[in-house]
């Protein structure tokens, strides 16, 4: 009787175990991670900013906080001061960079400077009157002109000694300064100077 029990038993052991098959499709495996938010350090290789055109403002802005402008091309960082710096140049002290990044919009304002766009991302300052203010420097072309005249300035030359030269002035942009050359009236006048060099009046200028 005892013989026929462990019999019994071990058959009935085996039949409860599953089929090796059967058990190895359910194995499974678990990973556990821990992660802060937000982090309180790590090592990255690879850190994206979402792109943004608006700076941000609100009870969320903090010193630290960091956005990239894809308008301008640049990161910047909101510091202990409360402006935003340029990190893409790393030569502003504080405030939107203009352009060249030399000096700021916050700047340009209290040189009494407009803040205008330019023909890249970053803005310029233009300032009234014919020339930047000492510390600043004229950004490419970017002028307001008026029209001039003068008289001949080369006496010999006839009735040419009574012409009046004259120049157009233009409104606002990147256009070359307007003057007169030296002969600029020679095949007119065979060869005989007509103009001394007169400019057009600058009544506003792009600085950085």
């Amino acid at each position: 009787m005892k013989k026929l029990f462990s019999l019994g038993a071990v058959i009935l052991a085996i039949s409860l175990q599953p089929p090796l098959a059967l058990a190895q499709n359910n194995l499974t495996e678990s990973l556990t991670i821990t992660t802060y938010y937000p982090s309180p350090y790590g090592v990255y290789r690879n850190l994206k900013l979402n792109p943004t055109e608006v700076t941000p403002s609100g009870p969320a802005l903090s010193p630290g906080v960091m956005f990239y402008n894809n308008t301008s091309d640049t990161i910047m960082y909101y510091n202990n001061a409360h402006k935003w710096v340029n990190l893409t140049e790393g030569n502003v002290s504080g405030g939107l960079p203009l352009v060249n990044s030399a000096h700021t919009q916050e700047e340009c304002a209290q040189a009494n400077g407009e803040i205008l766009a330019s023909d890249v991302g970053l803005k310029q300052c233009r300032f009234n009157g014919g020339g930047c203010p000492t510390g600043w420097n004229p950004y490419k072309d970017f002028t307001t002109t008026t029209a001039v005249s003068g008289k001949n300035e080369h006496k010999g030359c006839g009735s040419a000694g009574d012409l009046t030269c004259s120049l157009d002035g233009h409104s606002w942009g990147n256009i070359p300064h307007e003057n007169t050359q030296p002969y600029s009236c020679a095949v007119a006048l065979g060869n005989c100077p007509c103009c001394g060099r007169i400019w057009t009046g600058i009544t506003q200028i792009g600085c950085y």
